[in-house]
């Protein structure tokens, strides 16, 4: 039955993935590249695999009951399709059931489900087909085939009667490396005479032909160019199939796509150049923490206005309009913290995208990478928040005469004092880490001190003294027993506050528990910003110092586009000979061969001598008119000079591209640096503004404040929102440039999850 169907079009496609991955195991032996050789098909537990029924447009559907009627073809149904949810249930989840990802995860979860890196597996599975294919071009091919002939014949006509003829031909070529062909046939005739006459006969001819060209399309160079161009192209693909897998985590964690992964041909182009903004996974966790500073300077300007309208009030600012600047900046803010979030939100679904996730899944990135530039303590601002909250309620002119509303407000900052604990708490941590991080710091300065940068555009000196880090440090221990102690005192007054409430003048209460609250937001913020300069001075970068003429040599030895840019130059070259050899005379050797079998005999594989034939000769084309194939030729030069010019551009753009890189990094060190003292200064500010702010008035003076004093509170805090999100921008794209500086050298490996092995760290 396989003579007349055909073979089962499932074990074909079997046969096609043995033989792509006899072909992969064998070119992917080099560990350079071994990883690169993947399955055609999507990976265990992947959403590409779990294909919902999708039912056909009606309107479309019409048009083919139109062409065949009702019954329609089953190859024109689309098959069923099992809904597979085993990779919903291979997501990691928390406790509530909702989808979280770290940055580990994340990139795992896109290997199995994105469609663009199914797509870079099927690519490469394709290039390996075409080396299967001009393999089997010199492989003994096998054809057969035979048909059955009938044939009735009227008394009108000569030799009337009925007969019936069959054949059953069978053909064997092969080609050869040389460039000649070898072709063995052999054909079988059966005749039946139905009508009564002869009875039967046989008939066979076994055959045979061979054809070398000795010059035009003959020899090696011409025979296996294109099984040559296959092989290599593949072995370029796979190279290109781990770089693609080296850029993919890149864009996952970067969102910086550095490769564009395998092609169908043979093209090439430098990989490694990636954006200037940070994205991927590590831009939503920028994003986040920009949107903590942001929820933290909220929180700080509504402090700053709480203690801005208590000074009004107690007649220490002679305008309102100072208040009304303060109140207007926290709208500001708040305006802005709700279109960040709304920004963020919208990015976090085009991130499931690209990863393969649907945009209704919820998802939540959570990964401690960055947490050392939650320069406050969430927990820090949620005590702020609440302290702002009863400020606002007792505040509110609606309650000036409810005691219970006042009672209420007591409870709820007595209710404080566990969480201002554990921040003070946090405070020592935050402290203990940057004196554990003093000697990578003080070997940093000390390299940043020596750079001769530094002298050339006249950068302060103390930027990097080691001196400054130590003051800083004990200050902050300093500060941070203070203000344990101004603390203690703070809750037994809050306390008797609670007592005297059926003993005083509810005015009076409320007057002297809104100067208690305005004294703890005014200490809470204090501890913020001692939180904040403690773990500004514990951030360290990740030292990469490399000169650029090593890095060029690194690059040239392990760079895989650069194999693959090699290649396409000697290729090219390969390529101009087809043309020089298509100028040769055709001059070809041709054997040929014939053995009958039948003569009366019933056997047609009986084969006889005495009626064989054998023939040979030459065939000759002389090169008298080649002026389309010298033209060909002449065009072929011109493309082997265009590929030696791009593969000298190519080099220079690798040379530029990391010189770029390289005096990047140099520039990010000292820039973070920068950043980290202006954080500095805007910490500064802040309390400098604060300070003014609980300065005791003076004897006999009523307004203590200058003009000037909210609008000074109000751009510091607006400083010290920038600057720290300058100073995360810097790291983050300072590691960001360090992930690209490893690919671009091609010394970039990821393992067998695609999961960065970066070489600062033990492996």
């Amino acid at each position: 039955m396989i003579f007349w169907t055909g073979c089962d079009p499932v074990h074909q496609a079997q046969k096609a993935d043995e033989e792509v991955a006899a072909i992969m195991g064998a070119r992917a032996s080099d560990p350079r590249w071994k990883q690169a050789a993947l399955a055609p098909m999507p990976p265990d537990h992947s959403r590409l695999d779990a294909f919902a029924k999708v039912e056909d447009d009606p309107a479309s559907f019409a048009v083919l009951e139109r062409l065949a009627g009702r019954r329609l073809p089953n190859d024109w149904l689309l098959p069923e399709f099992l809904e597979d949810t085993g990779w919903l249930e291979a997501l990691p989840t928390d406790e509530s059931g909702r989808v979280v990802l770290d940055m580990r995860s994340a990139v795992e979860t896109g290997v199995r489900n994105s469609r663009d890196f199914q797509l870079r597996r099927e690519d490469l599975f394709l290039s390996a087909l075409d080396v299967s294919g001009e393999q089997f071009l010199f492989r003994p091919r096998l054809f057969a085939g035979g048909g059955i002939d009938m044939e009735n014949r009227e008394d009108g006509i000569s030799n009337p009667g009925k007969d019936s003829a069959g054949t059953l031909d069978a053909q064997i070529r092969l080609g050869l490396a040389t460039g000649g062909e070898f072709v063995l046939n052999l054909a079988n005739t059966f005749l039946w005479d139905l009508s009564g006459g002869s009875g039967e006969t046989a008939s066979g001819l076994l055959g045979f032909r061979f054809v070398q060209p000795l010059l035009q399309q003959g020899g090696r160079a011409w025979a296996l160019f294109d099984l040559a161009q296959a092989e290599r192209t593949f072995l370029s693909n796979l190279r290109r199939m781990y770089q693609y897998q080296q850029s993919y985590y890149v864009e996952v964690v970067a969102g910086q796509r550095l490769s564009s992964g395998p092609t169908q041909g043979s093209g090439g182009g430098i990989a490694g150049n990636g954006g200037s903004r940070v994205g991927g996974f590590l831009g939503f966790l920028q994003d986040r923490q920009q949107i903590r500073n942001l929820e933290a300077n909220v929180a700080r300007l509504r402090d700053s206005h709480a203690q801005l309208l208590a000074a009004f009030e107690a007649g220490r600012i002679n305008n309102r309009l100072q208040v009304d600047q303060a109140r207007q900046a926290l709208f500001n803010a708040q305006s802005r913290l709700l279109q960040e979030q709304a920004r963020q939100a919208s990015a976090l679904d085009g991130f499931k995208v690209d990863l393969g996730l649907p945009p209704t899944l919820e998802v939540n990135l959570q990964d401690p990478v960055l947490d050392r530039f939650a320069l406050v303590n969430p927990e820090v601002t949620k005590l702020q928040d609440a302290v702002g909250d009863v400020l606002d309620v007792v505040r509110s002119p609606d309650n000036a005469g409810d005691n219970e509303v006042l009672a209420e407000g007591l409870s709820r900052i007595r209710e404080l004092e566990k969480g201002v604990r554990v921040a003070l708490v946090g405070l020592q941590e935050d402290l203990n880490s940057l004196q554990e991080s003093l000697p990578v710091r003080k070997l940093q300065l000390s390299n940043l001190e020596e750079r001769s940068e530094v002298n050339d555009v006249g950068l302060d000196v103390s930027l990097f003294s080691v001196d400054l880090m130590i003051e800083t440090r004990n200050r902050l221990n300093s500060n941070h027993d203070r203000l344990k102690l101004e603390f203690a005192r703070l809750w037994p007054e809050i306390v008797n506050l609670e007592v005297s409430l059926e003993e005083k003048e509810l005015a009076v209460v409320r007057q002297e528990f809104v100067d208690l609250c305005t004294n703890l937001s005014g200490l809470l913020l204090e501890l913020s910003l001692d939180q904040a300069a403690a773990r500004l001075e514990g951030v360290a970068m990740v030292s990469a110092d490399i000169e650029a003429d090593s890095a060029l040599t690194i690059a040239r030895e392990n760079r895989l586009d650069w194999m693959n840019e090699r290649t396409i130059l000697h290729d090219e070259w390969r390529r101009t000979g087809l043309y020089r050899n298509a100028l040769r005379s055709s001059f070809d050797l041709v054997l040929a061969g014939d053995l009958e079998a039948g003569d009366g005999d019933r056997s047609p594989l009986r084969f006889h001598r005495r009626r064989g034939l054998l023939k040979g000769g030459i065939r000759l084309d002389t090169p008298v008119t080649r002026r389309l194939e010298r033209n060909a030729y002449r065009e072929s030069l011109i493309r082997f000079d265009r590929a030696r010019r791009k593969y000298i551009a190519y080099e220079d753009a690798v040379a530029l591209q990391l010189r770029d890189t390289l005096r990047t990094l140099r520039l990010e060190q000292l820039n973070f640096e920068l950043r980290r003292a202006a954080v500095r200064v805007a910490i500064d500010q802040v309390d400098l503004a604060r300070l003014r702010l609980n300065q005791p008035p003076q004897p006999g003076k009523g307004g203590q404040f200058g003009a000037t004093t909210a609008r000074d509170l109000v751009s510091a805090l607006r400083d010290l929102l920038d600057a720290q999100n300058e100073f995360l921008e810097a790291w983050v794209g300072y590691e960001v440039l360090r992930m690209v500086l490893d690919f671009q050298l091609g010394t970039m490996r990821v393992d067998d999850q695609n999961l960065w092995l970066d070489p600062a760290e033990p492996q």
